[in-house]
């Protein structure tokens, strides 16, 4: 007699789907920012004790982000923000899958560029117009944004040099990162603006982190897994 063992379709284990993380609200990213301005504003005016020339520095470190969270825009980054790190300057922080290097060319120039161009045509008013105060909100929009384009990572001319040309994954990448640790360093030793050691800690920090980053993928793809597909794609 012939007997038919039945058969079990549904999985013993049940394996309990992830919860991903929900995203944050446009007004919360916003909120964060404006907090970092206050405290950065707050923390100025504390060690400079001059209100008007904090806000125009203000006004040019806004500027210059703009710059490169228009371009951001453009480039339909997700999870736009801008942050502002007191006595440091400021960043702007957004999410896109996949970025062109002529993409991040032109997002490293939008920040200084039209720095550069605005101070120039102050300068050029503050002639006609012989206004002194404008002649040095243009001298301050050219120094920094010039300086900005130096190539010493995390400038933008570091980064744009680093991305154009190298890469984190690259010995180069690494030594030229290395490098401008020890720049770094030594400007904020000599200069006596200890607090400027704050960028070589935070780009040392980062280039740890990408080290574990490189290992795990590359442990993940040695387990045959497509690091590139979506979690939706996986299901």
């Amino acid at each position: 007699m012939d007997q038919t063992l039945p058969v079990h379709n549904e999985n013993p284990i049940d394996i309990p789907k992830p919860v991903l993380e929900e995203p944050r609200s446009n007004r919360y990213v916003w909120l964060k920012s404006l907090g970092s301005l206050a405290f950065f504003l707050i923390i100025g005016y504390f060690f400079f004790k001059d209100l008007t020339w904090i806000l125009v520095l203000t006004g040019v470190v806004v500027f210059h982000e703009l710059g490169h969270f228009i371009a951001m825009k453009i480039y339909k980054y997700q999870d736009l923000g801008m942050f502002f790190i007191p006595l440091l300057g400021a960043y702007v922080s957004g999410k896109k899958q996949e970025v062109s290097q002529k993409q991040s060319a032109i997002i490293l120039l939008a920040g200084p560029v039209p720095g550069i161009f605005l101070g120039v045509i102050l300068h050029y008013l503050s002639i006609q117009f012989d206004m002194y105060f404008l002649e040095k909100i243009a001298w301050i929009l050219i120094f920094l944004n010039v300086l900005n384009l130096l190539p010493v990572y995390p400038l933008d001319g570091g980064q744009l040099l680093h991305r154009l040309f190298l890469d984190d994954y690259n010995i180069l990448g690494k030594i030229f990162v290395i490098l401008s640790v020890v720049f770094m360093s030594w400007v904020a030793i000599t200069s006596g603006f200890y607090f400027l050691l704050l960028f070589p800690f935070m780009m040392v920090s980062r280039m740890i982190g990408d080290l574990q980053h490189e290992r795990v993928e590359k442990k993940l793809e040695a387990e045959g897994i497509d690091l590139m597909k979506t979690y939706e794609e996986m299901q």
